[in-house]
């Protein structure tokens, strides 16, 4: 758990509203909190995301066959 300093100086340069009246502060610790506590969940890349991308670089690298006519 992410000490309340920490969570109140960079809550509101994570997190934005439109209105300063729209601003709860509890509820924007409670996600700062999650999202710092679950960063890697949360910034991981989707393992089937790189598998295709992965893929798509193998065929393009892959040396074209070249067929005697």
């Amino acid at each position: 758990m992410c000490s309340l300093k920490v969570l109140s100086v960079f809550s509101k340069s994570i997190l934005s509203c439109e209105t300063a009246d729209d601003w709860n502060e509890p509820m924007a610790h409670y996600i700062v909190n999650v999202l710092l506590d679950h960063y890697t969940e949360v910034l991981q890349v989707p393992t089937s995301l790189v598998d295709q991308i992965n893929s798509l670089l193998h065929e393009k690298t892959r040396p074209s066959q070249v067929v005697d006519a």
